[in-house]
């Protein structure tokens, strides 16, 4: 139970630097290319038909490992550095290898992941089927 409320109290400040800090920066990194809204709140249909628009591999990049993969890495690392630290857990030790270890693993894993949302968000049959009448 002591070890639940350690990570729920961790996992408040990984999501708001998520989504205070990352996502504007990637918003701000990829404007040159497609308009991204700096807060990934509202207007989603929008932005994943800009996104799209892209490409496959472009999509997959930004989706999958740029608002996926790399976040998750950030939040996990950050949530086990900040146990350690403050709480005295020792998981394991954060050495260099690990990390860079786990976050090829991650970005491996956001490829799946923007491939997958790649193939959901695809129009469907029906949808195109409605815009040609």
């Amino acid at each position: 139970m002591y070890r639940f409320r350690v990570d729920l109290i961790l996992i408040v400040p990984c999501v708001a630097v998520l989504v205070f800090v990352w996502y504007p920066l990637l918003a701000l990194l990829v404007r040159p290319w497609i308009y991204v809204p700096l807060f990934p709140f509202g207007k989603r249909r929008g932005r994943l038909t800009a996104l799209r628009e892209l490409g496959p591999s472009i999509y997959v990049l930004i989706v999958g490992v740029l608002q996926w993969g790399w976040p998750c890495f950030a939040g996990i690392t950050l949530s086990e550095y900040l146990s350690q630290r403050y709480w005295g857990q020792s998981i394991e030790k954060l050495s260099a290898l690990g990390l860079a270890l786990s976050f090829l693993i991650w970005s491996a894993a956001g490829v799946g992941f923007g491939y997958a949302m790649w193939n959901l968000t695809a129009p469907r049959n029906d949808d195109v089927m409605t815009a040609r009448r």
